[in-house]
């Protein structure tokens, strides 16, 4: 069975998130620097926060694809699914990071609905079918993701598993 996150871990995660966010931007930032120069104000200002925005957004929709945990939520063992079990899709996702911006815009609120809430699930994940879930310690997120992507193998990747088994036996 599948244990669903807490609040305080949900908190934990969000924060961790935001360091490792923080991090990234304040990188992204100088690219963006070096070939527009000043960007304090004016359009250049609106531009630099859409590119930072994006940048964001890229980060957390291809984690939350590939593996469906950014790397906050990995350390805290902790992923990202859907309610129905279906794998997951970009646009539902693109959508989840676009809900979960405008809750932040909002001082957070969507956030903070965890703690009302019966599963301690954020308001964007509720309306959009998410929800977090634990790892259990021998649970790994590979095995526990129902992205089909995940479980394929070329007939040439089977065939090198085979030659290398039968070497070592």
């Amino acid at each position: 069975m599948l244990q669903k996150v807490g609040f305080f871990r949900h908190l934990a995660i969000f924060f961790y998130d935001s360091l490792l966010i923080i991090a990234l931007l304040a990188c992204a930032t100088f690219p963006f620097i070096w070939l527009f120069g000043d960007a304090t104000s004016g359009l250049r200002h609106y531009a630099l926060q859409i590119y930072l925005w994006l940048i964001a957004g890229i980060y957390f929709v291809a984690s939350w694809y590939r593996t469906g945990q950014t790397l906050a939520m990995k350390t805290w063992r902790v992923q990202l699914r859907r309610v129905d079990g279906q794998a997951m899709q970009l646009k539902p996702l693109l959508l989840r990071y676009i809900a979960a911006s405008f809750s932040l815009l909002f001082f957070a609120a969507g956030f903070f609905w965890a703690w009302l809430d019966r599963e301690h699930c954020a308001l964007h994940d509720r309306l959009l079918g998410y929800r977090l879930y634990r790892l259990m310690p021998q649970q790994t997120p590979a095995s526990a993701l129902t992205h089909p992507a995940h479980h394929q193998q070329t007939g040439q990747q089977k065939k090198q598993g085979r030659q290398r088994s039968t070497k070592q036996g």
